[in-house]
């Protein structure tokens, strides 16, 4: 860690202090441009509200630096592009904390699809879901649609969404969605509670989702094909993910090492930068994710099926 950015002096200086870095290396939102300067700053790491990822990643390319964006990589597919754009402009690379595809178990899942172990998948289920808390500080801004730019499905069902591709090795051609979840009736929350959709996939295989802001903790990603099945439950935590198998024989939990996924998607940042490795989050793939979910939310309205 070489260096922070903070609106809060004080959390700066604590959290600095407790990483040892330097205090000349400790940046305001108004001196954030002074990045340019600091020659061991390699990559900005952009952990924003959703619709400032925009700005500050065109801000740190300017700079010269390379950005590794949060996801969902921005509101709008427009926002996505004009990143890309940045980043090609500047010669930087620009990759999408997409977290689950460093994680141990999921990793392990596709690689076991990839080597036939339940045959030719054709269903993919999956289910995230928590409670919006108003209460916590982390939640106020994820309730607000100009900061958050979606609401349930950006934050968590994209997990879902993301994983079935992942799973799956193609993308769908076709999305069918609906609102699920009561609107939230307090008025601080502007995004939507939850919703439920299905993809279509050149294979013929199906996906069918959901995400809800009013169900407790649940993210769990279920593929079944031919000759067996995956369970991920759960799929997408920080630290106690697991994975199963089932076939005809019976079920077997599939016990694996707890490699960090986080310390795994910024050696990949590393290598991707420093190697020319080619990149497995790309900013391209942000871009997808956040045009299909566009796609569900106008699928909802409509309640008919859109093309993608």
């Amino acid at each position: 860690l070489a260096a922070l950015v903070s609106g809060n002096a004080d959390k700066a200086r604590a959290v600095g202090q407790a990483y040892g870095v330097r205090p000349d290396r400790i940046y305001s939102y108004d001196t954030f441009d002074r990045i340019a300067q600091a020659d061991d700053v390699d990559v900005v790491y952009v952990v924003l509200p959703n619709a400032l990822h925009r700005p500050w990643t065109e801000r740190a390319l300017a700079a010269g630096k390379h950005v590794f964006c949060e996801k969902p990589m921005a509101p709008t597919e427009a926002d996505c592009q004009a990143m890309i754009d940045a980043a090609d402009r500047a010669g930087k690379k620009l990759l999408i904390a997409y977290r689950a595809h460093f994680e141990p178990h999921n990793v392990r899942a596709r690689e076991l699809i990839r080597e036939g172990a339940i045959g030719t998948p054709q269903l993919v289920t999956s289910s995230h879901g928590r409670i919006l808390n108003l209460d916590h500080q982390r939640d106020k801004w994820r309730a607000k649609e100009e900061l958050a730019g979606g609401g349930s499905l950006f934050d968590i069902g994209i997990y879902g969404l993301n994983g079935a591709m992942m799973m799956l090795g193609e993308e769908p051609t076709e999305v069918l969605a609906t609102w699920t979840a009561p609107e939230d009736e307090r008025p601080e929350v502007s995004v939507e509670t939850g919703v439920r959709w299905s993809m279509r996939f050149p294979s013929g295989a199906e996906a069918h989702m959901a995400s809800s802001y009013a169900i407790q903790q649940n993210k769990h990603i279920d593929v079944s094909g031919s000759e067996g099945r995956l369970l991920l439950n759960p799929a997408t935590d920080y630290y106690h993910n697991a994975l199963y198998r089932s076939r005809e024989a019976g079920t077997e939990r599939i016990v694996l090492s707890a490699t960090e996924q986080f310390t795994g998607e910024l050696d990949h940042m590393a290598e991707v930068v420093r190697d020319g490795a080619e990149a497995k989050v790309p900013a391209s793939m942000g871009l997808r994710d956040v045009r299909l979910m566009q796609a569900i939310y106008a699928s909802a309205r409509t309640g008919r099926p859109v093309s993608v």
